[in-house]
């Protein structure tokens, strides 16, 4: 009875042990601290580095940022121009079909709700002017 008992347990510790992973925080990442937020993971630049859309309030002010992945080093796109909100969703997309992950972004903005299509032209975004989408914020985007 007794070896009955032991074999699964040993199964068991032993895919314990065999799967178990240790996660520690990337002290190089410096995002933004943020709340009522969102964030979404996409390869805008085509490298093979998973890059960063962050949103929500910093502090007592609305962002929207990108953070470019460059091996494991995060910098901030400084030229994203996206609106900053809160209460947000975001999502990556290839909306356009031109090989560039765009961005679907809704949240508030302080004083009104928005919803905004971002093209990606080689790395710049741009507001698709034509969208015609609800004005919206606690939101879910997909």
């Amino acid at each position: 009875m007794m070896k009955k008992l032991l074999f699964p347990f040993l199964v068991l510790l032993i895919n314990v042990y065999t799967y178990a992973q240790t996660f520690s925080e990337l002290a190089t990442a410096n995002l933004t601290d943020v709340t009522q937020s969102d964030v979404a993971w996409g390869d805008y630049d085509n490298d093979g580095d998973l890059d960063i859309l962050l949103t929500g309030i910093g502090g007592s002010t609305e962002i929207s940022k990108i953070y470019t992945n460059t091996a494991g080093i995060f910098t901030e796109l400084a030229t994203a121009n996206l609106t900053e909100v809160t209460d947000s969703a975001v999502a990556w997309g290839d909306y356009d079909n031109d090989g560039d992950l765009d961005i679907l972004l809704t949240g508030y903005t302080g004083s009104v709700g928005v919803s905004k299509i971002y093209t990606n032209t080689a790395g710049t975004f741009t507001e698709l002017a034509t969208t015609n989408l609800a004005q919206v914020s606690f939101s879910s985007v997909a």
